[in-house]
């Protein structure tokens, strides 16, 4: 994205409820905010707080029923649905909670998914597969099925799928939720390294006290409003060494297949499961 580009994210005074007449229930409640490029912003708060509808609305798969918000310069409540699958298709990257990686494809093909929606060429979009699994550290797992992964290397699989297309603007949900503390900080290294390379913007949504210090900013949601936006301290160092250590690790890990099919708690995101 330019340096003279408009803010990747602007929130004014957003609020969306479900339902009608008298069953409407609030979920989100005049929230405003703005990211800067580059920015990692942790959406965190208990659950039923609205930070999955509010990552949703990012996504442009929900509309504001109140408000402002801009996402990439666009008005989300100006995209019809097609401007809205093209903007997630070509400039967002995501990160999902069970990786949904698509099942008899393998780890490359899974990657090579966007670029393909995309129209890119099928040798250009294997190469550029080739790539970000290597810098995953799985280029030698790149032809291997990934039922066959680990639940550690599926998630590299995911992030690798999620950085191919360059994005501007990285969405994850809960991404480390089926990871052990040591793979779950090992994945926002990873994430961390590779977007500073690119400059991409991160919003994360996450219940993981542990990665938090992965923020530059930690915004707290609470019954749908806007309590807090901190700092957190002691935010790591990149560490080099991430991907070799990611690797060794993914031998405590349980050989299951971790491309599991999609949860009640991803029903909001599932137009996006598509990337198109």
């Amino acid at each position: 994205m330019p340096h003279n580009a408009p803010t990747p994210i602007l929130v004014d005074a957003l609020s969306k409820a479900y339902g009608r007449g008298t069953t409407i229930t609030p979920v989100l409640r005049d929230i405003t905010f703005t990211v800067d490029r580059g920015e990692w912003v942790f959406l965190v708060g208990p659950s039923g707080s609205g930070k999955t509808t509010l990552l949703s609305i990012l996504g442009c798969v929900l509309s504001p029923d109140q408000g402002r918000v801009e996402v990439l310069g666009h008005d989300v409540r100006r995209l019809d649905p097609h401007a809205a699958s093209q903007l997630r298709l070509r400039h967002m990257g995501f990160i999902f909670q069970r990786f949904h990686l698509i099942r008899g494809l393998t780890a490359q093909e899974n990657v090579c998914v966007p670029l393909t929606l995309q129209g890119v060429p099928e040798a250009a979009a294997r190469r550029r597969a080739a790539e970000l699994l290597d810098a995953v550290a799985l280029a030698d797992h790149r032809n291997k099925n990934v039922r066959k992964l680990s639940v550690g290397q599926c998630q590299r699989v995911a992030l690798a799928r999620a950085l191919v297309t360059n994005p501007d603007l990285i969405l994850a949900d809960e991404p480390t939720a089926s990871l052990d503390g040591q793979h779950g900080h090992a994945a926002m290294q990873l994430l961390r390294d590779l977007t500073a390379r690119t400059g991409a913007t991160v919003i994360v949504v996450t219940h993981d006290p542990r990665i938090q210090s992965f923020a530059d900013r930690v915004l707290t949601l609470e019954n749908g409003c806007l309590c807090s936006g901190e700092q957190p301290a002691d935010r790591p160092d990149n560490d080099d060494s991430t991907a070799a250590d990611s690797t060794a690790a993914d031998s405590t890990l349980s050989e299951s297949n971790a491309a599991e099919p999609a949860t009640r708690r991803d029903s909001e995101l599932q137009p996006i499961l598509s990337l198109g």
